[in-house]
C-alpha cells in the first residue's frame, strides 16, 4: 500500500473526494427536503399569512428571541445535532438534515407568502449566506468520516477504521468554522431584527 506515490491517490486526495461527496450529499438531501415541504406547504403558508394580516392570528407569539444570544443558541443546536452524526455513522447528520429541511421549507413558505419572495431576500440577505454555509459545514461534517472510510479504503485500502478517526478530526474543524459563521450571522441577525428589517 503506498500513499502519494505516482500513480496512487495520496491520503489528502481520498479526503478531498470524500469532503466533495458528503458536500454534494448534504446540500443535495437539505435542498430537496427544504423544496419538497416549501412546496407542500405553500397553500397552508398563503391562508396563514392572509390569517395573520387579517387579525385572525397573532404572530407575536410566534415570535422568536431576536438577540444575538438567543439566535445563536437556537442555531448553534442545529449546527450540534448535524455535526453530531460523525461519531454515529453519519446517522444524527440524516435525521438532522431531515428536520433541518422540513423547518426550512416551512419558513420560507411562510414568509415568502407574507412578504413576497423581493422582501423575504432582502431582509434575510444579510445573514442567511452564513447560516446556509454553516449547515451546510456542519452536515458536511457529520457525513465526512464514513466517507473518508469509504473513500480511503477504496482508493487507497487504508484501513478503515484510521479513516473514519481521520474524517472525525476533519469534523470537528468544519464543525468549529461552522459554529463560528452560526455566531457571526447571529450577530448579523439581531441588528437587522433590532433595525425592523
Amino acid at each position: 500500500m503506498r500513499h502519494g506515490t505516482a500513480g496512487t491517490p495520496s491520503g489528502p486526495d481520498s479526503l478531498r473526494l470524500a469532503l466533495a461527496v458528503s458536500a454534494v450529499l448534504a446540500s443535495g438531501l437539505l435542498g430537496a427536503t427544504s423544496a419538497a415541504t416549501a412546496a407542500a406547504s405553500a397553500d397552508i403558508a398563503a391562508a396563514n399569512a392572509t390569517a395573520v394580516a387579517g387579525g385572525s392570528i397573532d404572530s407575536t407569539v410566534l415570535a422568536a428571541d431576536g438577540s444575538a444570544l438567543g439566535i445563536a443558541t437556537s442555531n448553534l443546536g442545529a449546527i450540534a445535532l448535524l455535526a453530531a452524526g460523525a461519531p454515529v455513522l453519519g446517522s444524527l447528520t440524516l435525521v438532522g438534515i431531515a428536520l433541518i429541511g422540513i423547518g426550512l421549507g416551512v419558513s420560507a413558505a411562510s414568509v415568502v407568502a407574507a412578504l413576497g419572495a423581493t422582501e423575504t431576500l432582502a431582509r434575510v440577505a444579510p445573514y442567511v449566506v452564513f447560516e446556509a454555509a454553516a449547515v451546510l459545514l456542519a452536515a458536511t461534517a457529520g457525513l465526512l468520516p464514513v466517507a473518508h472510510a469509504a473513500v480511503a479504503s477504496l482508493r487507497t485500502g487504508r484501513p478503515p477504521a484510521r479513516a473514519y478517526a481521520d474524517g472525525l478530526g476533519y469534523g470537528l474543524r468544519l464543525t468549529a468554522v461552522a459554529a463560528l459563521l452560526i455566531v457571526l450571522a447571529a450577530l448579523t441577525e439581531s441588528i437587522c431584527v433590532a433595525r425592523g428589517a
